[in-house]
C-alpha cells in the first residue's frame, strides 16, 4: 500500500490494509445441454420429473414443434426469462451468438414453410385456425386462470381483443373443447384433420394435453385431465408425441 506524508489517513491505511482486495475468477453458468454448436432453444424448468419437457405450454409447443419437424437442437433451462428476448422465453440461441424471439424460430432455423401449413387442403388449413383458437382461449383460460394471457407465437391466430377477455372460467366449455379435439382426431389418425405430417396444432395440442395429464389431484382444473383421461384416441396422441419429443432432446 502506497505510504502518505497526511498523519490523519495513516489510522484509515492501516485498517484497510487488513482487508485486502482480492479479483475472483468469473463463475461460470451452469447449463443443461452440451456446447455441440446446435442451436439452443432456452425453456422454463420442467417440473420434477419431466424433464426434458418444460413446465411452460408456450416453451412445449415450440419443443413439440422443433422435434416433429425433425430440427435439431439442445435445451437451456437454466437461464431466467429476464434473459430472453423481450424477457421471454422461449428464446432460441443460435451458434453465432444471436438471440430470436419465438415467433422467428422458423425463419432464425431457415425451415422452409410448407403448402397449407403442413394440412392437408387450404380448408383443413382453416379448420385449424379454429381448432387453434379453441386451445389458446377456452382451454387455456381454464387451465391457467390467474394468468394474463399472452398471445401464442406459435399460431398467432387470436385477435387482441380476445386475449384480453375478462370472461370467466367456464369448465363445461374446456370439456367441449376436448370433446371436440378428440373427434377431430378421430381413431386410427396419426395427426390432427388427417394431416400426413405433424403440424402446429399437433404441437400445440400435445403441449395443452400434457400440461392437463400432468395436473395434480385438488387442482381447480382437474376436471380437463380427466375428460382428457376418457378419451383413448388423445391419450394415444399424447402418448406417441411425448415419446418422439423425448427421443429428440436426450
Amino acid at each position: 500500500m502506497a505510504t502518505t506524508a497526511n498523519p490523519v489517513l495513516v489510522p484509515v491505511q492501516k485498517f484497510l490494509a487488513r482487508f485486502p482486495l482480492y479479483t475472483y475468477p468469473a463463475w461460470p453458468l451452469p447449463s443443461t445441454a452440451p456446447r455441440t454448436g446446435l442451436p439452443t432453444l432456452w425453456i422454463l424448468p420442467p417440473n420434477a420429473g419431466q424433464a426434458p419437457l418444460s413446465s411452460d405450454v408456450e416453451c412445449l409447443k415450440w419443443q413439440a414443434w422443433l422435434a416433429l419437424r425433425g430440427v435439431a437442437v439442445t435445451l437451456r433451462w437454466d437461464v431466467h426469462p429476464d434473459g430472453g428476448v423481450d424477457g421471454k422465453l422461449p428464446t432460441l440461441h443460435l451458434p453465432n451468438n444471436t438471440l430470436h424471439a419465438a415467433h422467428l424460430i422458423p425463419s432464425a432455423l431457415s425451415i422452409a414453410s410448407l403448402p397449407h401449413e403442413g394440412y392437408a387442403s387450404a380448408e383443413s388449413e382453416l379448420e385449424s385456425k379454429a381448432f387453434l383458437a379453441l386451445l389458446e382461449s377456452t382451454l387455456h383460460k381454464a387451465l391457467f386462470p390467474a394468468e394474463n394471457r399472452r398471445k401464442g407465437p406459435i399460431t398467432g391466430v387470436l385477435p387482441p381483443q380476445w386475449l384480453a377477455s375478462s370472461k370467466e372460467v367456464s369448465y363445461v366449455e374446456a370439456r367441449e373443447a376436448i370433446t371436440a379435439l378428440s373427434g377431430r382426431l378421430g381413431t386410427h389418425d396419426v395427426w390432427f384433420l388427417g394431416s400426413e405430417r405433424p403440424t402446429a396444432l399437433d404441437a400445440a395440442a400435445f403441449a395443452y394435453l400434457h400440461i392437463a395429464l400432468t395436473l395434480k389431484s385438488g387442482h381447480p382444473a382437474e376436471v380437463i385431465r380427466r375428460e382428457v383421461e376418457k378419451r383413448p384416441n388423445l391419450l394415444r396422441f399424447h402418448q406417441n408425441v411425448e415419446e418422439d419429443v423425448r427421443n429428440a432432446f436426450q
